[in-house]
């Protein structure tokens, strides 16, 4: 799977849900997807949440 293919299956995989969980308490704008290799999957995880 290429890196497009996946971006795009984490976008419609988003979509779907929010679509089916209406009452989640966020919108895709409060969404971040990040995709990293996984030995630098924690650090991406840190820079995300300062």
């Amino acid at each position: 799977m290429t890196l497009k293919e996946m971006q795009a299956c984490a976008a419609e995989t988003l979509a779907y849900f929010l679509e089916v969980m209406p009452e989640a308490p966020f919108t895709a704008e409060d969404i971040i997807i990040e995709l990293a290799p996984k030995a630098q999957m924690a650090e991406r995880a840190m820079a995300l949440c300062e």
